[in-house]
């Protein structure tokens, strides 16, 4: 067994760090693998240093058929080889690699998001390409949105993306946060991870930092990411007086230091296809707070494991977040149930089922 993972990614998202725990699971079990991805993108740089064998290519559209012609030669050379498309540029890539240059290999298209397929010619022929056997959704919310656009609806299967629990063990609060942005013992921290882009609903998180902190000096939000909306972000918390109450760290890569120094984890999301950034608070031990949104409602229940709203009720999620910071016995409890929960979502179990589906795959050709 071969499989050839295949991502157009030039930034390191959720979908990327799920790539990584995938590629570490299989590597454990004696897979042997391939990545296909751009060049100098960070998970060709994750490959370079963990050692997985990588192809890169110059990332010019996203047709890439060089890259296409020349997996299709490689699914030539060995019958027993799968191939993995990670997003949906790696899905057309796929695809074209069959429809152009005769590859025969079996396709697995990974769905994260839960944006609807859209209703073209285009679109309806790659997602019903009958060389796709499997299509892995991380949420029961992508897959009902997903098969409406399927004409074999059975092709899509769920897999809950995951975490790494070790990652997250015997972390110390050295207070980076605080130190970073000259806040006290007394400051309650409130803060996401992710990337800044339309679906996170960003306007929502500000509005509901703007109710909280009017009414209470104690609060301090902190956004963790990077993306394309940065300055709009930056020109709200300019206009409305809000920059010594919400801080931009950028694009970090400790974040499990630097979520220990949150005292709440708040992702007031429109769109999500699952949130695993919820998975790793829970597994740092921080409450969260979060919407009705996508797949976020399998990962938390509300009123046990976090608090949820519907998507842009900031004032809800405002009373949240002050509720969470006053009742000590609601956050132990929150956070038991969450620590329950999370233990079932480590990578490893993700990577077994993933690993049923190629060899059951296999077992068909």
């Amino acid at each position: 067994m071969k499989i050839i993972h295949v991502s157009t990614a030039t930034s390191w998202r959720g979908g990327e760090q799920q790539i990584a725990y995938l590629l570490s699971g299989m590597r454990e079990a004696g897979v042997q693998q391939l990545v296909i991805c751009p060049a100098n993108s960070p998970l060709q740089l994750y490959c370079q240093e963990q050692e997985f064998p990588f192809i890169s290519y110059i990332k010019k559209n996203s047709l890439g058929l060089f890259t296409t012609q020349r997996l299709a030669q490689l699914c030539r050379k060995d019958k027993n080889i799968i191939v993995h498309a990670h997003d949906s540029h790696a899905h057309t890539m796929v695809w074209l690699s069959g429809l152009l240059f005769s590859n025969k290999a079996p396709l697995i298209v990974h769905r994260r998001v839960d944006f609807p397929v859209k209703d073209s010619w285009f679109s309806l022929k790659k997602y019903n390409f009958r060389q796709i056997v499997r299509f892995i959704c991380v949420s029961n919310a992508i897959r009902e949105v997903l098969i409406k656009a399927l004409k074999k609806p059975e092709k899509a299967v769920v897999i809950r993306s995951c975490t790494d629990l070790q990652r997250f063990e015997n972390i110390e609060n050295n207070h980076l946060l605080r130190e970073e942005f000259n806040l006290n013992k007394n400051h309650i921290l409130v803060g996401n991870v992710a990337a800044l882009a339309d679906h996170k609903d960003y306007p929502t998180f500000l509005q509901t930092a703007e109710l909280v902190c009017k009414e209470e000096e104690r609060f301090r939000f902190i956004i963790i990411g990077e993306g394309s909306l940065r300055p709009e972000i930056e020109q709200y918390i300019s206009d409305h007086h809000l920059g010594n109450r919400v801080f931009m760290t950028g694009f970090r890569s400790n974040i499990p230091q630097l979520l220990k120094d949150l005292d709440i984890f708040f992702m007031p999301s429109k769109l999500e296809g699952l949130g695993t950034s919820v998975l790793d608070a829970f597994a740092s031990g921080i409450p969260v707070v979060s919407t009705f949104a996508g797949g976020i409602p399998e990962l938390v229940t509300h009123q046990e494991s976090g608090l949820l709203s519907k998507p842009g009720d900031c004032q809800q999620m405002a009373d949240h977040i002050r509720r969470l910071a006053d009742n000590e016995p609601l956050r132990a409890k929150l956070l038991q149930n969450a620590l329950v929960s999370v233990k079932e979502m480590d990578y490893h179990g993700m990577t077994n089922k993933t690993l049923s589906i190629y060899k059951e795959i296999l077992s068909h050709r």
